[in-house]
């Protein structure tokens, strides 16, 4: 846990706080007043659960470039300040490689949820209950298509929905992170590891929906208040994660077979 707290950037983690709290700012000053129409849930404030808001897909947008600058930078500003030469005298190369990818499997979660995070603490002060059919009376429901897998989630058991979402939000932020972390061994420019998982996933937004697959992309499948327009999520959400985690994994064992430094 110590090692961990060492590879916090101040400078970074201070960025994406701004960035979530933009995000939720956005987000409350943005979305329905809800109780005002009888609808008394706290999910109805929350980013990605919202539909009223602006911010929801733009907090989709920023995940990956949060999660890179908090923790897909560890083996970059390792590589750009040598410091990389002197870890590799006192630890073996292999568990040196291997701590960093846990360290930014983690972080890049934390930052994909701390506007998750910051919003409910926000959405409090407006309500605090998880109310179930209040939604769906008022006609005001998220989910009316049922082959959305979170479907019934979302219209009985919000609570449980709230904290699906947030796990998955925890596991696609780390993916990107990872992205960023695997690309920065190969990638040498100085923040190209940020620009990586960001550019890499409006490229896969663009190519998925030219292909007509638009329930494909993180843009769709990650933002649950939208998902009700679309029938395949579910294989969008597993097989995007299946197929990323094999990359990142892929190119891990890589660079940790590589003899040197280069």
């Amino acid at each position: 846990m110590k090692q961990l707290w060492k590879e916090i950037n101040d400078v970074r983690l201070a960025m994406v706080f701004i960035i979530a709290g933009i995000l939720v700012t956005i987000q409350m000053m943005s979305c329905n007043d809800w109780q005002s129409l009888g609808v008394d849930n706290i999910n109805n404030y929350m980013l990605g659960l919202d539909f009223s808001s602006v911010a929801h897909q733009l907090y989709i947008l920023l995940v990956p470039l949060m999660a890179a600058i908090l923790g897909g930078s560890l083996w970059a500003i390792e590589y750009q300040t040598k410091r990389a030469l002197y870890d590799f005298a006192r630890i073996n190369h292999r568990k040196f490689l291997n701590l960093k990818f846990r360290h930014s499997f983690i972080l890049g979660g934390c930052a994909a949820i701390l506007p998750l995070v910051l919003n409910f603490t926000v959405a409090l002060f407006k309500t605090h209950h998880f109310n179930t059919f209040a939604a769906i009376k008022q006609g005001f429901g998220h989910t009316t298509n049922y082959k959305f897998w979170a479907a019934s989630l979302l219209d009985y058991y919000p609570i449980y929905a709230l904290i699906i979402y947030v796990l998955v939000m925890f596991y696609f932020g780390s993916l990107f992170s990872l992205i960023a972390l695997v690309g920065s061994y190969f990638i040498h420019f100085k923040y190209s590891e940020i620009a990586i998982p960001f550019f890499f996933n409006i490229i896969w937004t663009v190519i998925a929906n030219l292909l007509n697959y638009p329930e494909f992309t993180p843009s769709v499948f990650l933002d649950f208040s939208i998902c009700q327009s679309y029938n395949n999520t579910s294989w969008g959400l597993m097989s995007s994660a299946f197929i990323l985690t094999v990359l990142v994994v892929i190119g891990h064992v890589i660079e940790v077979k590589r003899d040197v430094l280069v």
